[in-house]
């Protein structure tokens, strides 16, 4: 039924074309019998084709000849113009029935062509809005991220930059497009640290990559830069270090070392004063826990280790002290710490050698004074005592004539006590209850003093040779000292000799010396 439509409506629009031809009869009478009959051709030719437009043709001659051509009868022939302008109707209107044809072709084609054209443009305004979209939506997320991000072409030659690069790096898109990307990215290498020029004169640490960008095809389209401003972080990692500085400084002065045990592992991570406090040279940063146990005195391994077993269950801080043998010498450490996490114990040790001498040197004074305490007490009623014995010898050589052997005897009593009295009133001074008398005393008169009181105590194999000088320089000193001190000297050389026969000679001189030099050979000069 379809390809029957175009013939049905030539045929249809031949009759219109015959009626208007009749309505014209009155008006043009037998003249241009086909004339209507062109329109009607030519509309069927466009409109549905060039077969439907012949047919049209040859019924427009018939019905032409019939209808409109002398002799009206149709078995007459009609005459040659007839004839003549039925064939020029039929050559021109196929022609233009064909050109037609084509014009309906070359429409049908156009509008396929514009349909095809607009297809394509909507597909392209689509995909630039799609890729508009995609365009600021990555730049949406670009400018979102906390990185900087610079692109450039094979060239070199700057085509992106987001937010974050143009406030780094100081440069607007508007200006860094097609500079080149060195200049836009002008960095210097600051170990540990990148450090980017701004246009403003800052130099900013960031840290940075660089990757290159391919197409799907693997083809190079150029590079891409992602960088980040790690201010922040540097101050911190400085704060850091000038902590960790602060504190290895401390624990240096402190004589101290940190540790942290990995109970897992059963290693220690140390440091180097960890090493040399403990006396051991093993390289690198970890110690097995069994060898730092074996370099512990032996008797406070045990108790060592149950306080750290304690203080792991019980999670809280511990303290102890143990000795160990370093250098062939026992030194005293103090081990403190806590548990730092599951599995993992931390803290200090701290070299208490000093710190024990200390404490002994103390105990030693305290002793010292307790010593001192009481040997002043006893002085006190020792001193009573004499006072007591230098009066009853006052009293016994008043009642004897001063040549008695009785008065010489009480005298011997008087100076003896005397002597005891100086004593007493030394050890007084040493405790710290007396005090020193200095006077200026003549060396040679002492020390014959000296001699004189204990000549008694010199044996007979003992040769006792005197050579003091009359008057030598007066010595500030206190009298009971300086007899002390010469009265220990003869008894030392006394006992030097023993019972062998031998000669003790006491010598005071006189003799000039400069500050840096010294008088007796064998004794290193005075330093200033």
């Amino acid at each position: 039924m379809r390809r029957i439509r175009p013939y049905l409506a030539s045929t249809l629009l031949i009759a219109l074309s015959t009626a208007a031809r009749y309505a014209l009869v009155p008006w043009l009478g037998l003249r241009f019998p086909l004339l209507t009959y062109l329109p009607a051709v030519e509309i069927i030719a466009y409109f549905f084709g060039f077969r439907p437009a012949l047919v049209s043709i040859g019924l427009s001659v018939v019905l032409g000849r019939l209808l409109f051509m002398e002799p009206l009868h149709p078995l007459l022939f009609p005459p040659p113009e007839a004839v003549m302008m039925a064939s020029l109707f039929v050559i021109f209107s196929a022609s233009l029935s064909m050109f037609m044809e084509n014009l309906r072709t070359a429409r049908a084609d156009a509008e396929a062509n514009a349909g095809l054209a607009r297809e394509h443009l909507e597909r392209l305004e689509e995909e630039m809005v799609a890729r508009h979209r995609e365009r600021n939506w990555s730049d949406s997320v670009l400018s979102s991220i906390a990185d900087g991000v610079i692109a450039a072409d094979v060239l070199g030659n700057v085509t992106y930059m987001n937010q974050l690069a143009e406030q780094l790096t100081g440069w607007t898109k508007s200006e860094a497009k097609r500079q080149p990307v060195s200049r836009v990215f002008y960095s210097i290498d600051a170990p540990p640290y990148t450090l980017v020029s701004s246009t403003d004169g800052r130099m900013i640490p960031v840290e940075h990559s660089t990757s290159v960008i391919k197409g799907d095809d693997g083809r190079e389209l150029g590079t891409v830069i992602v960088f980040r401003d790690i201010t922040e972080r540097k101050k911190a990692h400085e704060a850091l270090e000038a902590s960790e500085m602060r504190m290895h400084s401390s624990l240096l002065a402190a004589g101290a070392a940190a540790w942290e045990w990995n109970q897992s592992t059963n290693e220690i991570i140390c440091s180097a004063e960890f090493r040399d406090l403990i006396g051991l040279r093993e390289p690198g940063p970890y110690l097995n826990f069994s060898t730092f146990l074996a370099a512990i005195h032996e008797h406070d391994r045990m108790p060592l280790e149950e306080e750290l077993a304690s203080a792991t269950r019980r999670g809280d801080e511990f303290r102890l002290e143990f000795r160990l043998l370093r250098e062939n010498e026992v030194r005293w450490l103090g081990l403190m710490g806590r548990l730092a996490a599951p599995g993992r114990m931390a803290g200090i040790v701290v070299d208490l050698t000093e710190r024990r001498r200390l404490e002994e040197r103390l105990r030693e004074t305290a002793k010292q004074e307790s010593l001192g305490v009481l040997s002043g007490g006893i002085a006190h009623d020792f001193n009573n005592l004499l006072t007591s014995i230098l009066g009853y010898a006052s009293l016994l050589r008043t009642e004897f004539p001063p040549d008695s052997r009785v008065a010489s005897y009480a005298s011997g009593i008087e100076e003896s006590s005397k002597r005891a009295a100086h004593l007493t009133r030394q050890i007084l001074a040493y405790s710290g209850q007396g005090r020193f008398s200095l006077e200026l005393i003549n060396l040679s008169v002492c020390v014959r003093k000296t001699i004189e009181d204990l000549r008694q105590s010199i044996a007979s194999n003992v040769t006792l040779e005197l050579n003091l000088t009359p008057d030598p320089p007066l010595v500030e000193a206190d009298p009971f000292q300086l007899d002390q001190v010469s009265s220990g000297i003869l008894m030392n050389a006394l006992e030097a000799i023993g019972n062998q026969p031998g000669l003790v000679r006491v010598s005071t001189f006189t003799h000039y010396v400069d500050t840096l030099e010294s008088p007796i050979e064998g004794v290193p000069p005075a330093t200033t």
